[in-house]
């Protein structure tokens, strides 16, 4: 995400954003591949200050 400001909102209340985005992803992929996964994610942010 751009800023550290971005992060807090994609993280959401609890991390409720971030685990259904994570959620959704992980569905997609599993019907993909025909299989279970597990899916770590990672938020990164470029501050430019």
């Amino acid at each position: 995400v751009p800023s550290d400001r971005h992060v807090k909102t994609l993280l959401g209340t609890k991390g409720d954003t971030l685990r259904e985005i994570g959620t959704a992803a992980r569905k997609d992929i599993e019907k993909l591949l025909g299989r279970k996964i597990h899916l770590y994610l990672n938020i990164r942010s470029r501050d430019p200050r």
